[in-house]
């Protein structure tokens, strides 16, 4: 299952892994790099079959597939703002 996204990214704001704040009441942002954003990916996901086989919920993993393709698409070169927002 994955490890929470929001958790992970906090923790690596306070763990000085990312540069980042809480920038609103729920609201944290860090500034990474295309290559920071998709470890973040891997660490959080690798292995959950929810996100990672088609064939078990083929929606989450369509959903999946986009997010990784617009990752990849981003500068090599850039910094991006990764952004949790507790709901």
């Amino acid at each position: 299952m994955a490890k929470s996204p929001f958790r992970r990214l906090i923790k690596k704001i306070s763990d000085g892994d990312f540069p980042g704040k809480q920038v609103d009441w729920g609201g944290w942002a860090a500034k990474v790099s295309k290559r920071d954003i998709l470890e973040f990916i891997d660490e959080t996901y690798r292995g959950d079959r929810t996100y990672c086989d088609p064939k078990r919920m083929p929606h989450l993993y369509e959903r999946m597939q986009s997010l990784l393709a617009y990752v990849h698409s981003l500068p090599d070169d850039g910094f991006f703002a990764l952004v949790a927002s507790e709901l």
